[in-house]
């Protein structure tokens, strides 16, 4: 298992954690999701390697953004 740190642009409540955290942990693989709201950091643990594309297509559809 590996943990992975992401940056996420566009949160700025505890609604916003709460939306990410449920994109990130409804992945396949993915547990342990942290966000840090002030930082915009989102740390995870994963079981297989995540695709990016997708993670991203999921957070620009609920109004967010990978960098």
């Amino acid at each position: 298992m590996m943990q992975e740190t992401i940056m996420v642009k566009g949160m700025s409540c505890q609604h916003c954690v709460k939306v990410v955290s449920a994109i990130l942990g409804g992945l396949d693989g993915v547990s342990g999701v942290v966000v840090d709201l002030a930082s915009g950091q989102v740390t995870f643990k994963a079981e297989v390697a995540i695709d990016r594309q997708l993670l991203a297509h999921k957070l620009d559809d609920a109004g967010y953004e990978l960098p």
